[in-house]
């Protein structure tokens, strides 16, 4: 749904230009430490409608 290399660039909750429906949404963040060594995040995010 969404990949991006650059920790400062959002999601805006559309795929493909198009929002995606309210609802629960399953994220995982892969990536690496300073160090080197790699980090994996998860978790939910939900999406509700604009403005309620």
């Amino acid at each position: 749904m969404f990949t991006t290399h650059d920790i400062t660039k959002q999601w805006d909750g559309a795929v493909n230009g198009k929002p995606l429906p309210v609802g629960t949404y399953y994220y995982l963040i892969q990536g690496k430490d300073n160090n080197g060594r790699p980090v994996k995040q998860s978790g939910y995010v939900y999406i509700a409608l604009s403005g309620t």
